[in-house]
């Protein structure tokens, strides 16, 4: 369960971030979108936690 909640939360912190990276690309531009459930997916971790 560890280790599952500690790629969890180090994809959604990259998910957090990378919106921010100077870039165009749709690799980085697709994590503007899901705002809601990207929310709703880190209270899971953290409550995991």
């Amino acid at each position: 369960m560890y280790i599952t909640l500690l790629i969890a939360s180090i994809f959604l912190l990259f998910t957090t971030l990378a919106p921010h990276l100077p870039g165009k690309h749709w690799l980085i531009r697709v994590w503007e979108f899901p705002r809601l459930q990207l929310f709703l997916l880190i209270l899971l971790c953290i409550t995991g936690w």
